[in-house]
């Protein structure tokens, strides 16, 4: 496209009810081959007409005609933007570019962006971002991912600009940087929960007006080898922080075994929902923790009653930090008796051992002391035997051994089981076979 300014003399402007109009024509200076000509209202004394190649408006006589020539220069290649420059504002998901625009901006209309990979050459987007000459030459590209490298290129475009040849193209490099280091930290882990406390110094600006702008998500797994990850809480992205000035976020956890050892992480993203990178804390101070271990009862007393020919038994207990119970969950506690002192190390419990039928209700937990009571032994298998109810004797052993067995329940689900160490004694000589 050219344009063609040119004024006319006080003579001819007096005419201007004899030359309504002006015929304008561009020629070649090589052969002057006529390229095009056009017809123009000419309202007011300062003229001015855009050329168009291509419209051929055929032959015409004008009435009359002063002829004037002009050279004009045509537009071979719009000048490339400069000065392109990765801006202040980037993020683990966003890229600002600025630029300037060239010293002659002659036949550019706008400027067009593209956002590629800088290792597959792939556009980020399909569409290409378009701002227009006069806008504000800034443009901030989202939804990038965390650490990766790109290439932006920043395209001159003309009308009607259909060819390569009228392009010109500057490119910047630009990459966004590592989702910053949330650690997780356990605060007073209880029997089947604990208190976290994740703090995020992300420069990034991760809370507005006291509101996260990144999910949080603590997962949790026994400590092991190959550790099986289940989500423990989720702080999703708007959540309103009590203490966001201090760069922290208050949760917490539940649902684990007591006095287990386990480890955990945080895994953040940022507001468009994408999880980012998977971030695990130190397996030290921040990134492990253990549970309470539930207290185990132990056996603090024994004593036989023989009523007629009933052998009765009356076992006190004593329970350390009973305080846990009765704040968390509740405990039951079962007696058992075997004539073996073997215990098995995987379940803690004794060989053979079976549960005696106590007098009134399972003991539940909860005090310091407590005591359990059963009426008879005579109904356990293979410890007594009475031939009659005057007369009894002790079968295989002269001593039998009591373990007292602790049940958690929280919610009415049992949660875990101890056992007391297990406790020989042995019967009173009027216990001895007759």
């Amino acid at each position: 496209m050219g344009l063609l300014n040119w004024f006319e003399s006080d003579a001819s402007t007096k005419k201007r009810q004899t030359l309504p109009k002006r015929r304008l024509g561009i020629e070649s200076l090589e052969n002057r081959e006529l390229l095009s000509v056009s017809l123009a209202e000419i309202p007011q004394p300062d003229y001015s007409s855009a050329l168009v190649a291509d419209q051929d408006y055929g032959s015409m006589a004008p009435a009359a005609s002063v002829q004037t020539e002009a050279e004009i220069t045509t537009i071979t290649k719009l000048a490339a933007p400069k000065s392109v420059s990765k801006g202040t504002s980037v993020t683990p998901s966003t890229v600002t570019v600025n630029w300037l625009a060239p010293a002659s901006t002659l036949g550019i209309t706008h400027y067009e962006l593209k956002i590629v990979d800088s290792a597959t050459k792939n556009a980020v987007s399909a569409t290409a971002v378009k701002v227009n000459v006069g806008d504000t030459l800034t443009w901030t590209f989202e939804g990038l991912q965390a650490k990766s490298r790109y290439e932006v290129q920043i395209t001159s475009m003309g009308a009607p600009a259909t060819t390569d040849s009228v392009k010109a193209t500057l490119k910047i490099s630009a990459s966004t940087p590592a989702i910053a280091l949330a650690t997780v930290k356990a605060v007073k882990p209880g029997l089947t929960s604990t208190n976290v406390t994740i703090t995020d110094k992300d420069k990034y600006i991760p809370f507005v007006d006291g509101k996260t702008v990144k999910t949080y998500e603590v997962q949790y797994a026994v400590k092991s080898t190959s550790p099986v990850w289940t989500t423990g809480a989720v702080i999703a992205s708007g959540t309103t922080v009590s203490n966001a000035t201090k760069g922290t976020i208050d949760t917490s956890i539940s649902g684990l075994l007591p006095g287990t050892n386990y480890i955990f992480r945080v895994l953040t993203s940022y507001v468009d929902g994408v999880l980012k990178e998977t971030i695990l804390t130190s397996q030290g101070k921040n990134g492990s923790f253990k549970t309470v271990a539930l207290p185990v009862p132990t056996i603090a007393k024994v004593a036989f009653t023989l009523v007629g020919g009933d052998i009765g038994v009356s076992v006190s207990g004593k329970q350390t930090k009973p305080e846990l119970y009765t704040t968390a969950g509740t405990v039951k506690y079962s007696l058992y008796v075997s004539t073996s002192s073997t215990v098995n190390k995987a379940t803690g419990r004794l060989d053979g051992a079976q549960r005696l039928t106590l007098s009134g209700e399972e003991i539940i937990g909860g005090a310091a002391t407590f005591s359990m009571k059963s009426v008879s032994l005579t109904d356990i298998g293979g410890i007594l035997d009475t031939a009659s109810s005057s007369s009894m004797k002790l079968l295989n052993s002269t001593s039998i051994t009591f373990q007292i067995v602790a049940e958690y329940f929280e919610n009415d689900v049992l949660v875990q089981t101890v056992c007391s160490r297990a406790s020989k004694f042995t019967l009173p000589k009027w216990y001895k076979p007759v």
